[in-house]
This record gives C-alpha cells, structure tokens and sequence, in this order.
C-alpha cells in the first residue's frame, strides 16, 4: 500500500483516507462515510490500478459464515461510496465498474503528508457536536453557549485578532430554538451584519410565529402578530423583517411595530430588501420576480419570464451588496434535476438578467466575495465578483455535514450574513422518522428506516420512498418489505422522490428531477422514462400517470402515458389524487383543496381553504384525508355516488414534516393505520459556523 506515515493516510486529489480509523476528508473536512462503503475503499485503494474482482471484495468484507445479500450490499457500498466521493459510474474520476468481474481504482494515489498539530490559538474548535439528549445535555448545552455569550455581541471579533496570519479560526457551535417549540426548516435568515437571527418556530400543535435573537443574548423574543410565517429575510438597515403568511407579504418592525400587508403571494419563493426601502420577492413558485415598495403600493414585474414551456419560475432573490444587482435562481425543464437551476444576475430598473456559468444548487447566498450554498449535503464558496459577474475557481468545501435536503419547493436549510456568520440545519440533528398512528392517533415505534415520501402498495405488505438522503445529499427510491424488515435500493438516484404505485403493485413511477421515469419494484430492469413532465402523484387503471409540474409558469396537472410518453393537460393544480374506482380527483386548486368527478370536471367542492395538502383517499374511496396548514390530520366523508363531501374533522396533531408542496409525507394501509414521516421530537439545534472563511486558504 502506497503510505509511508504511521496513520496510514493515503491521497488521491482533494481526498484522504485514514485507513487506521475509517475515516476520509475532502480538502480537510470530513466526509460521513459508512464502516461497509470505508472498507470497498481501503480494499480498492489497496490496489491502484489493478482489478479488484466481486469474489475478492466478497472474501474480504462479507466472510463466508456471514448471511446476507452479497450483489446488493456491494452495490450499496459502492452507490453510497461514489455519492461520497461525488464520482460517477458514467464517467468516473476515481472507481472504474468492469462489468461482471469488479472494480479498479483509477484516481492517482499518493501518500498523505503526516498531519502536524497546528497552534493551540489556530485548532479548529467544536464547541457542541452531539445534539443534547435529556435535560440534563440541554442546561450542560445552555451553560455553554452562555459562557460564549458573555465575551458580547461581537464573540468572534478578539479570536480573529488572536489569530495567527489575520485568520479567523473555524467554530462551531448550537442554538436551540425556543421552549416547547423547534426550528421551522428552511426558514431562517440573518441580518446583514451577522447580529440577529429571525427564524420560525413552531409548538407541538403545529403553530408557528416569527421569533427574533440578538446573538448576544440566550434567548429569543416571539414578535407578535407573525402567525403563520414562513420565509423571513431582513432590511438593510435591521430595523425591520419580510416574511409571508397567509398568501401575503408582510413587513413588521422589530421595535414593537405592527404588521403591515405589502402584496398578494399565493405560494411564495423569498424576498429581500434594498436599502432605498425597495422589496424584491417570488410571489409564486413560477412567474418572474416582482418589485414592491417596502411601504406597500402596486408590485411591477422586475425580471423576464421568457415565453415558452422552458422555465419554471425565478426564485429565491438576494440582493448583492451595491443594492443595485441581485441574484437568483431560474427552474427550467431542461435542467438534469431540479436541484441544478440556472443561476441569474439582475438589475434594478430593468427586466433583463444575465445567467452566470455555475453548476447549479436549489439556492445561494453571498457573503466574503464568496457564494455559499448547499450541494449533496454539503456547504460550498465559490468566488464570484458581482462587478464583472464573474465566478471563477472550483468550489470549496466549507462544512461537510449533512444540510438538511430541501423539498422541491424550498431553499436549502442555510442563511449567511454579510460579514461571513453562517447558519445551517443539520440533518444529522433533525432527523424525521417513519411511524404508524394507531386508532387514537398515539405513536407506535418507529420503522427501521428512514424515507421520505412514504407510499404503502396496494396490497400493504411494501412501502416505498426516497432513501439515502438526507443524510447524503443523494436519493434514490427503496422499498421495505413490511413483513421482513429488509430494505432495497432499487434506483441509483441523485435526486428520486415521490414513489407511486402502479395498480398491481409490480412498478413505481417517480420524479427524477428531469420529470418522471418507472421501474420494477423489485429492481430487476432499469428505470424507463415516462414524460419529462413533473412529479408523478397517482397510477390510473388504465396505466396512464396523473402528475403535476409547471407549464407555461403555472402549476398544473397532467397526465402521461408510459407506453407512447403523450402528455395531457388537465389544467391548473397540483399533489392530485385519484380516488380508488378512478372517478374523482381530488387535488390543491388556487381556492383551496377540491374534489371534482374525472374526467368531467363537474360537479366540484371545495374541501377546505387553501394552505391544505397532501390529500389521500380511504381505501373505499368513501373518505378523504388531509394535512392541514397546522399539520393537523384532517378526514371528510364523501359520497361517491352525489359527490357530496362532509365537514371535515380532526383525525389527529401530528409531527408531519410538512403541509402543502413539500410530497405527500403519509400514506393509508389498507387496513386504515396511517404511516406518516414525523419530525423529530428532540429540541434540535441550529449549527453556527464562523471562521470558514480560513479553509479557502489552506
């Protein structure tokens, strides 16, 4: 083995595997990677250039009196170590796949430099890297993050004059949200200047409010009237917060001020203030960027949707620091996935933007000259000077750890100041999990597994969902055999989500990003494209696949055969749901949920008020569930004979992920339990980082 220091630390560019301790580095932070996927590694890195043969990883790693899967738990370990090390199969820079024999390592590998210790003054300092269980681990948490506290507002100030070179040292550290209430994901921001957080809390029964902290201080201040708010972002001068609730934009002052409606935002995609009191904001998930005094008054178009099916919509703006230009991302069908939109440069005072060569993320942030955003779980700067638009050098890994994957609707889980304070959720912190409600709505233990977008198969013995993320970045699709308790991955992902059912139970259809493809639930035949139109969401008798997406900047169904890949459209909605016998459709209309007989579209009714989603059908066809706004579990009888629909009723509170647009988090067995994907019930932290700025040095 090419190593020559007693750690036994091998490099193979902008890699380092410690082959004693299991673990590898990327640029020297640290990638999560599991004991099976390590070993694939140290075996192949063992071996430069020459063939490692399946019988030769499987003599090594799954000894013979070992009973398990051997083809699938290779596959694994190599899908999960190429995610790792962000190789491909295609076209790979590091693991070559010789079919039917094995694998070869083809990056160059050198012996790593044996790491000296750096100065006391310059370590790297973690000051909170396990989430505080109990009590106990939380006053132990609050007694710390106190004790930093009181250096003052501006902690990290005298550790940058001590450092050596100018060089601010990398911390980290936690902020726990509120008492009895956690951190609403993707909905945080700092101010420009890096000394106040806003963020959204929600209590246990699905309520959420605007709350404020000073980072100087240990707690935050609920500001009232911000029920409902999502999204917040602040004004240059910190005297005020944006948010949304209700379907509008609002503005509040932090000095006790009142809550003023500025404009309509149906489904909103972000704002952010300029310092003439100007406010640019998504209004929809589609269509172009508006601008709107901060005052309130008539909001005007402030870029160019161009016409055509191409884009999606411009989201997620951010002004840059000259007030005049801001960036923002543009969802177009052409992108290979929807985590890789264009990335575009505006201007005040014209409708045209400029795309900037850049490979793509769901959003990003500016601060040191520096973008910042979030790739396959992990936070990345990339040099961008805005005065002649241009990004220039590779990205720089700044935090490996597991951000928090966003739904297809959201930013990623981040907000950065100015002045390089930086905050992100953590997945490792706030995991959810797969658990069955019982009749009275109590938890019952929770699945083995951890999937988003649950879909249970006709028959009940197989659920679905999107695997492996989080936690890397990365999903794909697998199936649990219920009765077993055995996992498979059965697509190689990057970005595979919202499995539905066919029928019979043999296939599932799901987005990959670029629209939907099908495959055998079972794996046996690779996945084959249905449509590049939207995320699939129910499986017709007939074998055609209701989906939703954006067409011409609106959200709308369709409908897409698998055999000759025609497309239908039905018209604006969206997450539509066909009952069991095919004859009504349940779906998000612009006025709220509603049920209407298909393909006839008449009669119509509204079940409940918009901000409503996910909704399902019992498996008779003769009730509709729900999730409503404040994640409350929602049941309506329906007459499929009259189509009248009943008053809808509370099933139970839960801990669902989310509401409306975020893929359906719950399914229905037929047995009538419900499984849903709950968020965590621990306090979980924010992760606070400065000093990242020192790795792009190194």
């Amino acid at each position: 083995m090419p190593t020559t220091d007693g750690s036994r630390r091998i490099r193979f560019d902008p890699f380092e595997a410690d082959v004693r301790s299991g673990e590898l580095w990327n640029s020297g932070i640290k990638v999560k990677l599991g004991e099976q996927p390590f070993s694939v590694l140290a075996l192949l890195l063992s071996q430069p250039g020459e063939v490692v043969t399946r019988d030769e990883l499987q003599r090594t790693l799954w000894p013979a009196d070992t009973f398990v899967d051997f083809d699938r738990g290779l596959n694994k370990a190599i899908n999960r170590l190429r995610d790792a090390l962000g190789d491909s199969a295609e076209t790979p820079r590091f693991i070559e796949t010789l079919p039917r024999r094995g694998y070869r390592f083809i990056g160059r590998v050198e012996p790593a430099v044996p790491p000296t210790e750096p100065p006391p003054e310059s370590a790297p300092a973690t000051i909170h890297d396990q989430h505080p269980f109990g009590m106990r681990g939380w006053l132990a948490t609050m007694a710390l993050i106190a004790v930093l506290v009181a250096a003052g507002s501006a902690w990290w100030l005298p550790l940058k004059r001590a450092a050596p070179n100018g060089e601010e040292p990398l911390i980290r550290s936690s902020i726990l949200p509120p008492p009895g209430r956690t951190f609403l994901p993707h909905s945080l921001a700092l101010s420009g200047d890096g000394t106040h957080l806003a963020f959204v809390a929600e209590a246990i029964d699905g309520a959420r409010s605007l709350w404020i902290r000073a980072m100087s201080a240990t707690s935050a201040v609920p500001i009232a009237g911000t029920e409902g708010a999502v999204l917040p972002f602040w004004s240059q001068d910190r005297r005020y917060v944006g948010f949304f609730a209700d379907r509008k934009l609002k503005t509040v002052e932090i000095a006790g001020g009142v809550v003023r409606i500025i404009a309509d935002a149906p489904r909103p995609s972000g704002g952010t203030w300029t310092n003439d009191d100007a406010i640019i904001f998504a209004p929809d998930v589609n269509g172009p960027l508006y601008r709107v005094a901060a005052a309130g008054g008539p909001a005007t178009p402030a870029t160019r949707v161009p016409d055509g099916e191409g884009i999606h919509g411009h989201r997620w703006p951010l002004f840059l620091p000259d007030s005049r230009q801001f960036l923002f991302v543009a969802f177009n069908t052409t992108a290979s996935s929807d985590n890789g939109p264009e990335l575009r440069i505006g201007s005040l005072g014209t409708l045209e933007s400029t795309r900037l060569e850049w490979d793509g993320a769901r959003s990003v942030g500016f601060a040191l000259d520096h973008l910042i955003y979030a790739r396959a779980g992990t936070l990345f700067a990339q040099t961008f000077d805005p005065a002649s638009r241009r990004i220039s050098g590779p990205p720089r890994p700044i935090a490996a750890v597991d951000v928090t994957a966003a739904p297809a609707f959201y930013p990623a889980a981040l907000a950065v100041s100015a002045n390089g304070v930086l905050l992100f959720q953590s997945a490792v912190d706030k995991p959810s999990q797969l658990i069955w409600l019982d009749d009275g709505g109590r938890e019952q233990t929770p699945l083995p597994v951890k999937y988003g977008g649950p879909a249970i198969s006709p028959d009940g013995r197989f659920l679905a969902g999107s695997c492996e993320g989080p936690r890397t970045g990365s999903l794909a699709i697998c199936v649990l055999d219920l009765r077993r308790g055995i996992s498979s991955r059965i697509t190689e992902g990057p970005i595979d989500r919202g499995p539905v059912w066919s029928p019979d139970g043999r296939e599932l259809a799901y987005s990959f990003g670029g629209g939907i493809q099908r495959v055998p639930m079972d794996g046996s035949r690779p996945p084959a494209l249905v449509s590049r139109r939207g995320n699939p969401t129910s499986w017709l008798p007939d074998g055609r696949i209701l989906s939703f997406g954006s067409q011409r900047g609106v959200v709308s169904l369709a409908l897409s055969s698998p055999t000759t890949h025609e497309v239908t459209e039905l018209g604006p909605g969206a997450e539509g749901q066909l009952s069991p016998d095919a004859t009504w459709l349940a779906y998000l209309a612009p006025d709220g949920l509603a049920v209407q007989r298909f393909p006839d579209a008449m009669p119509r009714v509204v079940i409940a008020a918009a901000g409503a989603g996910q909704p399902r059908w019992s498996r008779n066809g003769r009730q509709l569930f729900y999730v409503s706004a404040d994640k409350k579990l929602m049941a309506a009888d329906f007459d499929p004979a009259s189509g009248i629909a009943g008053s809808p009723r509370v099933l139970h509170q839960t801990r669902i992920v989310g509401a409306a647009l975020v893929g359906f988090q719950y399914d229905v067995a037929p047995d009538g339990r419900f499984i849903l994907n709950a968020a965590s019930s621990e306090a979980a932290p924010l992760t606070l980082v400065s000093g990242w700025a020192s790795l792009l040095h190194r």
